[in-house]
């Protein structure tokens, strides 16, 4: 049985502070494998100071550092692959073909993900800057397009980013947003549009969204054009989920502060949020 009760802090491995130890059996077998500690508040706070002094250097590698760190991982994480696969089927108890060819391969897929991520975001910077004041800039053109209430319409994937987007309209610029799943939106939201208001649609769109939402997208902009209705779409980057997710985020982020900027409106003030603070 395998001692793996250390911990990986501040670049080595040290005992925990505390002796919290659990046996790993593997479910298949039964057999203990393993003795790991779960460790105590000494060790997470240990980790935790780690974090907080690699921060302020981390915080501003440049772009090409961390993507060649991530591809450092991956490389390692590649040479081990065969050891991870296994180790996966001895706790999982799973078969080894499918720890192999399924369960290793999805850490594998995590960091191709998060080097694509970065590596699609950096080039995002560059259109979405302010140094970029122009037609070319989406973020810039999407915030001069927003007029009255925004209402912005998400397929489920994309909620994170569609919820941030309307958290930042309402804190940054002070305005009025709302966000509904497209589900939903061809429902009972199809419903009020058919009385006039100022609420604005706004469609994010994945590159590849499911067949059945992107039916119910071609729909919803069939009937606002029958009906007249003005409406904006947003389509992520190709990609897997977390670079969609990085890019509208920071996309929209962008949005919201010029959006603040074009209404002489100061986005750093929470006032309101301060006044229910001060009463909790």
């Amino acid at each position: 049985m395998k001692d793996l009760r250390k911990f990986y802090i501040d670049g080595q491995w040290i005992d925990p502070v505390q002796s919290n130890d659990l046996d790993v059996e593997n479910p298949a077998s039964e057999e203990l494998v393993a003795t790991i500690s779960l460790g105590a508040e000494a060790d997470v706070n240990h980790a935790v100071a780690a974090a907080r002094r690699a921060f302020p250097g981390y915080s501003q590698m440049p772009v090409d550092e961390r993507i060649s760190l991530m591809e450092k991982l991956l490389q390692i994480y590649v040479d081990r692959y065969d050891e991870m696969a296994v180790a996966i089927s001895i706790e999982m108890g799973a078969p080894i073909s499918f720890a192999t060819a399924a369960q290793a391969d999805t850490g594998r897929g995590h960091i191709n993900s998060a080097i694509e991520a970065l590596k699609q975001l950096e080039e995002q910077k560059k259109k979405i800057s302010s140094n970029n004041l122009t037609i070319e800039n989406p973020a810039l053109v999407l915030a001069d397009w927003i007029k009255g209430i925004p209402m912005i319409y998400y397929p489920w994937g994309l909620q994170a980013a569609a919820i941030r987007f309307k958290n930042s309209l309402q804190e940054n610029a002070k305005l009025h947003a709302v966000a509904e799943d497209i589900i939903e939106a061809c429902h009972n939201g199809i419903v009020s549009w058919s009385k006039f208001s100022d609420i604005k649609p706004i469609f994010i769109r994945g590159k590849d969204d499911y067949i059945k939402t992107d039916e119910r997208w071609e729909i919803l902009k069939d009937y606002f054009e029958k009906e007249g209705i003005d409406y904006r779409e947003v389509f992520s980057l190709s990609g897997n989920i977390l670079t969609k997710l990085i890019n509208l985020i920071y996309l929209f982020d962008y949005a919201s502060i010029y959006k603040a900027i074009s209404m002489e409106v100061d986005p750093t003030p929470v006032k309101a949020i301060d006044f229910i603070k001060d009463r909790l």
